[in-house]
C-alpha cells in the first residue's frame, strides 16, 4: 500500500512539472547488484532481492547480478558467499531501477587461542602465526603475532586450517586445526616439538 501511494505521488509530481508518466518511467526497470569484499568482486555469491512483490534469487558468478524490478519499489538485497561472507543493503528503485554495491563483511563465530612456549614451558613472545586453508573470509589475512606473553586469540569461521608458527632460530611449527562452528579452542604450540595439543569447547 505504501509503495503504491509513493508511486502515485511521484507520478503526480511529474505531472506538475509537465513530464508524462510514459516518458519517465521505464516499464522494464532493473536492479543492478555488484558484490564485493574489500573492493574486489566476489564470485559465486548467492544474491536475494526482496520486494513487496516477492523475492528473486540468483548466483552472481562474476560478482554481478541483474533483477527485474518495478519502478519506485522498495527493495532489500541480501548476499551470502560461502560460510563467512555476508552483506545487506536496502533502497528504493527509481524510474528506471537502481544500482547498488554490496560490501560483504566477514562473519566468524569461533575463537582460537594460541599459547607459544619452548620445551621448558617458557613463553616465546612475538612469534609469527599464519593460518592457511578454509573458505575465503573465514581466516585472518596475512601474518599475525602473539603478544609479549606468547599469547594470541583470533576469530575464524568453521573449517579445517593449517596453523604455522615461526620463531627465530627454530624450525617452523605447524599443525592441522579443525575448528567447529561457534567453538572456543585453546592450542598450545611447543616450539622444538612437533606435537600439538588443543582443546575445543562448544
Amino acid at each position: 500500500m505504501f509503495v503504491r501511494e509513493l508511486l502515485v505521488s511521484c507520478v503526480f509530481l511529474m505531472s506538475l512539472a509537465g513530464v508524462s508518466h510514459a516518458d519517465e518511467i521505464d516499464p522494464e526497470a532493473h536492479l543492478e547488484v555488484r558484490v564485493q569484499h574489500r573492493g574486489e568482486a566476489v564470485p559465486a555469491a548467492l544474491v536475494e532481492v526482496r520486494t513487496s512483490e516477492g523475492r528473486q534469487r540468483l548466483i552472481a558468478h562474476d560478482g554481478q547480478g541483474r533483477f527485474a524490478i518495478s519502478p519506485y519499489t522498495a527493495w532489500t538485497v541480501r548476499v551470502q558467499a560461502g560460510s563467512c561472507l555476508a552483506g545487506e543493503q536496502t533502497g528504493l528503485a527509481g524510474a528506471s531501477g537502481s544500482a547498488v554495491a554490496v560490501e560483504l563483511e566477514s562473519i566468524r563465530e569461533s575463537v582460537v587461542r594460541i599459547e607459544v612456549t619452548n620445551t621448558e614451558g617458557k613463553e616465546i613472545p612475538h612469534a609469527m602465526v599464519d593460518f592457511a586453508g578454509g573458505e575465503h573470509g573465514c581466516r585472518p589475512d596475512g601474518t599475525q603475532r602473539v603478544d609479549a606473553r606468547g599469547m594470541g586469540a583470533w576469530t575464524l569461521g568453521a573449517g579445517t586450517y593449517m596453523v604455522m608458527i615461526a620463531t627465530p632460530g627454530e624450525p617452523p611449527w605447524e599443525a592441522e586445526l579443525v575448528v567447529p562452528s561457534g567453538s572456543v579452542q585453546d592450542v598450545r604450540a611447543v616450539i622444538g616439538s612437533s606435537r600439538a595439543t588443543s582443546q575445543a569447547r562448544l
